[in-house]
């Protein structure tokens, strides 16, 4: 949003115009026969000054096998303990040394100014599991 020809201009409106980054790396794994559990260290916790500023997230999750299995092993973020919307890094590996690191994007809007969590939250089945090489980095746009 542009500023109008006269208008008053502040520090606050002037900050909130450039996109703030937050960044998280996994910091232990996330073992066999999970569901929807939190991805250990891959959370970032943040402030909006505004209501109703943008988010986009790109979550990186290295998915690492035991022993094969057909099952499919999935992650995607949770914003304020909710899912936002179904989108989920996939793998499934049929053979015991299989690795993958998935990514995946989001965008959402978040509601209210204050303090925001977004979360990597993962599903393993047996001999999978998610390694430490899982990321999520957050942009955050205000609104002016």
């Amino acid at each position: 949003m542009g500023f109008l020809a006269g208008e008053n201009i502040t520090a606050g409106r002037l900050n909130r115009l450039q996109p703030k980054q937050y960044f998280a790396q996994a910091s232990g794994t996330l073992g066999a026969s999970q569901t929807s559990q939190d991805i250990p260290g891959v959370t970032v916790t943040f402030n909006t000054e505004q209501p109703n500023a943008i988010y986009t997230a790109h979550l990186v999750t290295d998915f690492d096998w035991d022993g094969g299995t057909t099952s499919l092993a999935s992650s995607r973020i949770k914003v304020d303990g909710a899912f936002p919307i179904n989108l989920f890094a996939v793998a499934q590996m049929s053979i015991t040394t299989d690795r993958a690191t998935n990514g995946q994007n989001y965008r959402g809007t978040l509601g209210s100014a204050g303090s925001h969590t977004i979360t990597a939250v993962g599903t393993t089945s047996a001999n999978q599991m998610i390694n430490f090489y899982s990321s999520l980095l957050v942009v955050v746009y205000e609104v002016v």
